[in-house]
C-alpha cells in the first residue's frame, strides 16, 4: 500500500467511465476513491520524446579531430590529453573553447573556426563516437522527433542525414529527423520553442538559465557529468532536492562520457 506522504509520480490509464466517487482500494477499513488518488498524487500523461541534441563533443569529439587537424594545416605541436579534455573544467563545457585555449598563443579564434568551417566534414570523419550517441542509436524507438545541431552547413550533409534518418526512423514515412546549423542564426537553446522536449546540452546552465527566462517547462535536460556548466554548489542543491517539483518542472540528467574506441565506430 503506497501511504498519502510518499512522493510518486506515475502515468495512469483511467477508464473513461470511472467517476470520482469509484473506490478504487481499500485498506484497514478505509476506502480510497478515484479522486482521492488522483488528488493525492502526480498523475500525467507521458509525452512522446522529442529531442534536440548539440553535436560537436556530445555525438562525436571533434574538438580532438580539430586539433589533429589544426596541428597537420599548421605544422603546429598540440599534445592531446584525452584525460584531461574529458575533465576539463566548467569554463571549457563548450569544446571548442578549449581549443582555443589550446592554440591561443598559435591561432586566434577567428582562424580555428575558419579551419573548422572549411573542413568541417573531414572532422566528422575524423572524430570517434561517444557511446551516448552509439546508446541514442538504440534507442531509435523512442523518439518522435529528433533534431541534431551543427555548427555550420557541410559538404555531404544530406548524405549524413540520409544515413541517420535510416538509422531512427528507417520504417517511418514522416519527417521526424532535423538538421540546425549554428551558421544560420539559431541559437541551440532557442531550439526548445520549436516543439522539442528534451535536450541533450554541453552547458545545462546555460540552457536552465534560457528555459526559466522564456518561461519554457517540463523539459528534460541531459549533460556530461564533468564539466556542465553547473557549479558544485549548484548542482548538490539540485540533489539535495531531488525530490522537489524543480523550477518549471525541469528534469536534470547527467552521464559519464567516453569515447568508442573502435574504428568502425567512426562516422
Amino acid at each position: 500500500m503506497v501511504k498519502r506522504e510518499d512522493i510518486v509520480d506515475f502515468t495512469m490509464n483511467v477508464d473513461p467511465k470511472m467517476k470520482g466517487d469509484t473506490v478504487i482500494e481499500k485498506e484497514n477499513n478505509k476506502e480510497f476513491t478515484y479522486n482521492e488518488i488522483k488528488d493525492a498524487f502526480p498523475i500525467h500523461k507521458q509525452d512522446p520524446i522529442r529531442c534536440i541534441v548539440y553535436w560537436d563533443d556530445i555525438c562525436q569529439f571533434t574538438s580532438v579531430a580539430l586539433i589533429e587537424l589544426v596541428n597537420q594545416i599548421c605544422e603546429a605541436n598540440a599534445k592531446i590529453d584525452l584525460k584531461h579534455f574529458f575533465g576539463r573544467p566548467n569554463e571549457y563545457s563548450y569544446g571548442i573553447k578549449y581549443v582555443y585555449k589550446l592554440f591561443e598563443n598559435v591561432l586566434t579564434k577567428e582562424q580555428i573556426n575558419d579551419i573548422k568551417k572549411k573542413f568541417y566534414w573531414r572532422i566528422l570523419t575524423m572524430s570517434l563516437r561517444s557511446e551516448l550517441f552509439i546508446g541514442l542509436m538504440r534507442m531509435d524507438t523512442y523518439f518522435d522527433k529528433l533534431g541534431f545541431y551543427f555548427p555550420c552547413r557541410f559538404d555531404n550533409c544530406e548524405i549524413l542525414k540520409k544515413d541517420l534518418r535510416n538509422i531512427f526512423f528507417k520504417n517511418s514515412s514522416e519527417e521526424k529527423l532535423f538538421f540546425h546549423f549554428a551558421s544560420d542564426g539559431t541559437p541551440f537553446n532557442g531550439l526548445l520553442k520549436q516543439g522539442y522536449n528534451s535536450i541533450i546540452t554541453p552547458n545545462m546552465a546555460d540552457t536552465y538559465e534560457y528555459i526559466l527566462n522564456n518561461k519554457l517547462e517540463k523539459i528534460t535536460m541531459i549533460s556530461p557529468s564533468m564539466h556542465n556548466g553547473l557549479s558544485d554548489e549548484l548542482y548538490d542543491m539540485f540533489c539535495k532536492y531531488s525530490k522537489y517539483p524543480r523550477p518549471n518542472k525541469c528534469q536534470l540528467s547527467l552521464y559519464d562520457e567516453f569515447p568508442v574506441l573502435h574504428s568502425d565506430e567512426r562516422i
